[in-house]
């Protein structure tokens, strides 16, 4: 209701549950993850993985994840005008679009499955010395 009051209704649409999120990220043009609380984000791994240029809230769940201006934006919580203007640059600039990704693309490769289970085996060993 709040979306349609905006006048919204035909850009932002809530999706509920869904199957197909690689299919619906590659048609999408910008990940937005504006959030004041996070622990982790698989989401935006998934835009990553799916080419999608990414937009996230500055706070410390995506201190590893990305840094601002290298794998994609990081934009204060809670300020709509930066959040505004992070979504513009990438929807206007494709060079940084496309350098975002690509090294979206490469951060990407330290949460494949073989480099996340080689790290908790470490961690599992160490703590069961």
């Amino acid at each position: 209701a709040q979306i349609n009051a905006a006048g919204l209704g035909d850009m932002i649409i809530p999706a509920g549950h869904r199957d197909d999120i690689p299919g619906v990220l590659a048609g999408a043009d910008v990940f937005v993850l504006s959030t004041k609380g996070e622990v982790s984000s698989i989401a935006t791994l998934e835009a990553f993985a799916a080419g999608v240029p990414v937009v996230v809230s500055d706070i410390p769940a995506f201190d590893e994840m990305l840094i601002d201006g290298q794998e994609g934006l990081r934009v204060a919580p809670g300020d709509p005008a930066a959040l505004a203007d992070a979504i513009n640059m990438l929807l206007d600039g494709q060079s940084l679009v496309a350098k975002l990704t690509a090294n979206a693309r490469q951060r990407l490769q330290q949460y494949e499955l073989s480099t996340m289970t080689q790290r908790f085996d470490r961690i599992l060993r160490a703590i069961s010395r």
